[in-house]
C-alpha cells in the first residue's frame, strides 16, 4: 500500500520566488468541500486558461488579494489533471523593475533609466565578478540569486565583500549582468552589515580562456577535416568501367579537365597493354578531338581580334581626321587679324586647347606606328617558324629514306 507521501502532494514545498505556470495551492485546498476528506493528487485538476489561472481577470471575477483564489469559481475545476514536475530555470526578465524575493533576502532593482558601464568582455567568458556584497552574505544567498540566470558551475567567495560566479553556459553571463546595481537586503534588517549593492561585471578567468582556446582549436580541426573531405577524390584504378567513364568525360568539353589527369596517371603507371590498347587508343583519339575544338576556338578568337582591330583602326582614322580639322580651326584662329581681337586670357586658353589637341594627335600617330611595327615583327616571326619547320622536315626526310 502506498504511503501518504506517495498519494498526497505536499503543496507547501517549492520555490515561491519563481513560481511555475501551475501555482502551488494553500493547505486548505487539500480537502474536499463536502466531507473535508483529503483529495488525492491524481484527482486535482485545473483549467489552463489565463482567466482560470488568475493571470487575466475575467469579466465577472472579483478582485482578490491572491491570484490563485479565483480558481474556486472555475466550473471546469476537474477537467485537466495537474502534473507536478521539477522547475526549469528560464531566462530571467529583470526589466520589470520588481523586487526579487529570495528565501531570506530581497533584491530591489535600480531606478528606471539607470545606465551601467561594463568592462570589455573577455573571450569565452563564463564567470562574473560580483562586488558590493554585505558582510552577512552567504554562498547560499548568492547561489539562490544567480541560479535564476543559469546553471552555476562554481562560486568562489572572498572575505573582501566580493565573489566570482562561474556558469556552465556563456549565455548565462549576459543574464547575470542584469542584476548589477540591485540592492540586497538580508533578513529585512537595516544594519549596514545586512545591506549592499550588487556590482556585477565580466571577470577574467584562466579556465574560461583555456576552454575558449580549446573550442577554437576544435573548430579548426573540424574545418581541416571538412576541407579534406571535400578535396579531390583519390585517383581511381584502371578498369574497363573507369576507362569508359573517362572516355565519356573526354568527349565533353566541360569535363575534359577532370579526365586528363586520370588518363595521364594510367599511362605513366604503364596500364596500357595489348589487351586494353584499343581502349587507350579511343581515349587518345578523343583527346585529339579536343585539340580540334581548341583550334576552332583559337580561330574564332583570332577572327574576333581581327574585327576588333579593324574597328579600332577605323575609329582611330576617324578621330585623326577630326583632329586635323580641329587643328585647322586653331591655325585659322592664329591669323593675326583674328588673334588681335582676343584678350590675353582668351589667347592663353586657346593656346592650351591647341596644345592638348596636338598632344592627342601625336599620341595616336605614335600608337599607330608601334602597332605597325608589332605586326611586322609577328609576320617575320611566323615566317621564321615556317622556314625552320621546312628545314627540319627536309633534314628528317633523308634519314627516314635511309631507314
Amino acid at each position: 500500500m502506498d504511503s501518504a507521501s506517495d498519494i498526497y502532494t505536499d503543496l507547501n514545498q517549492g520555490n515561491y520566488a519563481m513560481m511555475s505556470s501551475f501555482t502551488r495551492k494553500p493547505a486548505h485546498w487539500m480537502f474536499n468541500g463536502k466531507n473535508c476528506s483529503a483529495v488525492p493528487e491524481t484527482t486535482l485538476s485545473v483549467s489552463p486558461t489565463p482567466v482560470a489561472l488568475g493571470i487575466i481577470p475575467g469579466e465577472n471575477t472579483v478582485m482578490t488579494p491572491h491570484s490563485y483564489m479565483s480558481l474556486t469559481n472555475d466550473p471546469n475545476f476537474n477537467s485537466y489533471p495537474i502534473n507536478y514536475h521539477q522547475q526549469v530555470v528560464i531566462s530571467p526578465n529583470f526589466n520589470l523593475f520588481v523586487p526579487i524575493i529570495l528565501s531570506n533576502a530581497v533584491l530591489t532593482p535600480p531606478p528606471a533609466g539607470t545606465k551601467i558601464n561594463y568592462s570589455p568582455k573577455p573571450n569565452g567568458c563564463q564567470t562574473v565578478f560580483v562586488g558590493g556584497l554585505p558582510e552577512k552574505i552567504t554562498e547560499s544567498i548568492i547561489k539562490e540569486a544567480f541560479e535564476k540566470c543559469g546553471e552555476i558551475n562554481s562560486i568562489r567567495m572572498n572575505s573582501k565583500r566580493f565573489c566570482h560566479v562561474r556558469f556552465t553556459d556563456m549565455k548565462s553571463v549576459e543574464h547575470a549582468l542584469l542584476l548589477s546595481d540591485y540592492q540586497i537586503k538580508i533578513d529585512n534588517k537595516d544594519d549596514p552589515a545586512y545591506n549592499g549593492k550588487f556590482n556585477v561585471n565580466y571577470a577574467v578567468c584562466h579556465e574560461d580562456q583555456y576552454n575558449f582556446k580549446c573550442r577554437q582549436r576544435q573548430v579548426k580541426r573540424l574545418w581541416r577535416h571538412y576541407e579534406k573531405s571535400v578535396s579531390a577524390p583519390p585517383m581511381p584504378n584502371f578498369s574497363e568501367h573507369e576507362a569508359a567513364s573517362v572516355n565519356e568525360k573526354l568527349r565533353n568539353a566541360e569535363t575534359f579537365k577532370e579526365a586528363v589527369p586520370v588518363l595521364t596517371t594510367w599511362l605513366e603507371k604503364g596500364e596500357c597493354s595489348k589487351i586494353n590498347c584499343g581502349t587507350f587508343y579511343s581515349t587518345l583519339q578523343n583527346t585529339y578531338n579536343h585539340v580540334k575544338r581548341l583550334a576552332n576556338e583559337k580561330s574564332k578568337c583570332e577572327e574576333e581580334v581581327k574585327k576588333a582591330r579593324e574597328n579600332y583602326d577605323e575609329q582611330t582614322r576617324r578621330i585623326q581626321s577630326e583632329l586635323l580639322l580641329i587643328k585647322k580651326v586653331y591655325a585659322a584662329a592664329k591669323i593675326q587679324k583674328n588673334w588681335d581681337m582676343f584678350s590675353k586670357s582668351q589667347r592663353r586658353h586657346i593656346e592650351d586647347w591647341k596644345k592638348e589637341t596636338m598632344n592627342l594627335s601625336t599620341a595616336l600617330l605614335t600608337s599607330r606606328v608601334e602597332e605597325d611595327m608589332d605586326l611586322d615583327l609577328d609576320e617575320d616571326r611566323s615566317c621564321c617558324e615556317k622556314i625552320s619547320y621546312v628545314d627540319n622536315y627536309t633534314q628528317c626526310a633523308p634519314d627516314q629514306g635511309r631507314s
